[in-house]
């Protein structure tokens, strides 16, 4: 069997191989870790509780109710902006909601954008 690798990705065969053979022996060195230690190797950035409605309805497969607040709020040359929804995503709860409608306006006020 032979195997080819294309000029132009700076190879030779036997490094092609070299570095198959390195990241198989990587996998393998993770997968005994998880054996051996019962946990996984690498965690999620943030908690299951702390995903947004809509991550966790496409964990999940469930619908979970996502709250939004509107932002009012005056730029700094005195213009009136106001927006339906704080975001996009949604929040777990109305108050978290509210109070990133409340920053958003805060930002708007500071800013202008």
């Amino acid at each position: 069997m032979t195997i080819s690798v294309p000029a132009a990705a700076g190879m030779t065969g036997a490094g092609f191989l070299l570095t198959c053979a390195v990241v198989f022996v990587i996998a393998v060195c993770g997968m005994i870790y998880e054996k051996v230690t019962g946990k996984q190797a690498f965690r999620p950035r943030e908690p299951r509780s702390d995903y947004s409605p809509f991550t966790e309805s496409l964990l999940t497969g469930e619908s979970v109710t996502a709250y939004t607040a509107p932002v009012t709020a005056v730029t700094p040359g005195g213009i009136t902006v106001s927006q339906p929804a704080c975001c996009g995503r949604g929040h777990r709860s109305p108050g978290l909601a509210v109070s990133h409608a409340a920053a958003v306006a805060r930002r708007i006020a500071t800013t202008g954008r």
